[in-house]
């Protein structure tokens, strides 16, 4: 332990899904390596809960939060490097130095630089579920999250073929499609603790069903039973560098892949899901 060194992380703009994948993975993997006196991190206020382990959250602008359309990767589209620079220089002298030394670490502020940090330089832990008070299902539940990267008449048709046969629930972001269904978007304050219900339903659901990529890795990082479905496999299925020993179905999945094979695919997991109790 360096007890004469601050870790400053952030400040952090950009998406959720890149939060997940490269911002927080890496912050832990610094953290524990350097193991500092304190650390402080400058994030979306509605998504501080990542960071239990931090001393310090020092949340970014509440308008920069509130618009997550805007937050693409690394960056926010509606803030300039040069404000970007600004902020992060009142971040940083934020920090009370005292005797301490301050080392401070922010992402390349860029679109195109996220595959800048390698697997090795992250740490991926199961995220702790938030306390927060909502109402749950009595019964089994299955966590359908129809993120936008996947077309939107697909969703519908897996969404309208699967809900009378199953327990399904739509969940999700303002990046989800179907959001008349999602119960998150609909809860009055979505933008408080909308991150904190998402992980809270997604832990607890008997098993998840979305496209390949950032749901997927939550999902697997939470020890849920998923079924995903995409181009990018290799990541996220059993024995993929981003499985963690999660039981986990991913099948290949394009343009031309008729929504009825992945529903009956998906039929088939839940089978086997259930043959497992």
């Amino acid at each position: 332990m360096f007890d004469n060194i601050i870790l400053a992380f952030g400040p952090f703009v950009g998406s959720f899904q890149t939060e997940i994948e490269i911002f927080r993975p890496y912050t832990r993997w610094i953290t524990e390596a350097i193991k500092p006196w304190k650390t402080y991190i400058s994030v979306h206020s509605n998504r501080s809960f990542l960071y239990e382990w931090a001393d310090e959250i020092v949340p970014v602008y509440e308008n920069l939060s509130r618009d997550e359309l805007s937050q693409v990767e690394l960056i926010h589209e509606k803030l300039s490097r040069e404000d970007f620079n600004m902020i992060q220089k009142l971040f940083e002298k934020s920090i009370p130095k005292e005797s301490h030394i301050i080392k401070s670490f922010s992402l390349s502020y860029s679109k195109s630089s996220k595959t800048h940090y390698s697997i090795f330089n992250k740490l991926y832990e199961r995220l702790e579920v938030p306390d927060v008070k909502t109402y749950m299902p009595e019964n089994k539940y299955i966590a359908f999250i129809p993120d936008k990267k996947e077309d939107l008449c697909k969703l519908e048709f897996l969404y309208g073929d699967l809900k009378d046969e199953y327990n399904i629930i739509v969940i999700g972001d303002m990046k989800t499609h179907l959001e008349s269904s999602n119960i998150i978007l609909r809860k009055i304050d979505y933008f408080e603790n909308g991150y904190k219900y998402i992980m809270k339903y997604l832990s607890n659901a008997e098993a998840v069903l979305c496209p390949t990529g950032h749901w997927n890795l939550i999902s697997n990082l939470q020890g849920i039973p998923t079924f995903s479905w995409g181009k990018d496999l290799t990541l996220y299925r059993e024995g993929g560098i981003l499985n963690f020993g999660n039981f986990c179905t991913s099948i290949f999945s394009d343009e031309n892949t008729s929504p009825q094979v992945i529903s009956e695919n998906f039929k088939y997991f839940y089978k086997k899901i259930k043959e497992m109790k």
